[in-house]
């Protein structure tokens, strides 16, 4: 990035995925899944240090092999129930103990294989825009239908309500209308290290990514589709 804003990559990778069993090493189209995140981070033109945290040992010579440092996590953040923030606090804090401060923080999933360096470097580009000092955040996304705004779900009584609230304020629901519509796909998320608090802060700025490379892998069809879409892309 400019100036002094050294930039990290943090990759949380624990093991013991339920959905889809060691999801993050299992092998995608030749590589354990994870590999492409880190290989995509270590190709960006701006980031200065790759993190692997994982609790597994097995998950940690991967990382290594394929150029990442490597946090171990204790096991109460590796749990379903584990906070990333958490993770991400711990994570950041050993690597302080060794490599000092960094000015921004970019979480990518291991989960998000069709996510290039070419992503991250836009995304870290349009972060860099912003000053420091305005706390913002920078998520990836995928634009949806604006029809989606008329999500709705039920209030207590069992009555459904519009997830917009200003929606449910409207005598015409015209879908021309609508406010554009974004759905964050977890593939590139980029604060600033010194305030590991939220993730969400009413200062996100969208970066929106197309479809297929906003697939995030939790299930076989979600594994076979992105390995088809790989094939099809090289």
């Amino acid at each position: 990035m400019r100036g002094n804003n050294k930039v990290l990559a943090f990759i949380g990778a624990r093991s013991g995925s339920k959905g889809l069993k060691d999801k993050n090493i299992k092998q995608l189209n030749g590589k354990p899944l994870m590999a492409w995140t880190i290989e995509a981070a270590l190709a960006s033109d701006f980031i200065d240090s790759v993190v692997v945290s994982t609790d597994s040992e097995e998950y940690a010579e991967i990382a290594s092999r394929f150029g990442a440092q490597v946090v171990l996590r204790p096991e109460e953040l590796a749990g379903d129930d584990a906070s990333l923030m958490a993770a991400l606090q711990h994570g950041y804090q050993q690597v302080q103990e060794k490599l000092g401060d960094f000015e921004t923080l970019i979480n990518l999933q291991p989960t998000s294989p069709l996510r290039t360096s070419e992503h991250i470097d836009e995304a870290l580009t349009l972060y860099s825009q912003y000053k420091v000092e305005n706390n913002v955040r920078v998520f990836s996304c995928l634009s949806v239908p604006a029809k989606y705004a008329w999500i709705m779900n039920c209030d207590q009584q069992g009555y459904a309500q519009f997830v917009d609230k200003e929606e449910q304020k409207k005598t015409v629901h015209a879908r021309q209308n609508n406010k554009g519509i974004m759905l964050p796909n977890g593939a590139i998320f980029i604060l600033p290290a010194r305030d590991l608090t939220q993730f969400y802060n009413g200062k996100c700025i969208p970066y929106i990514m197309n479809e297929p490379d906003s697939i995030d892998i939790d299930t076989l069809d979600d594994f076979e589709k992105a390995a088809k879409i790989m094939l099809e892309v090289n």
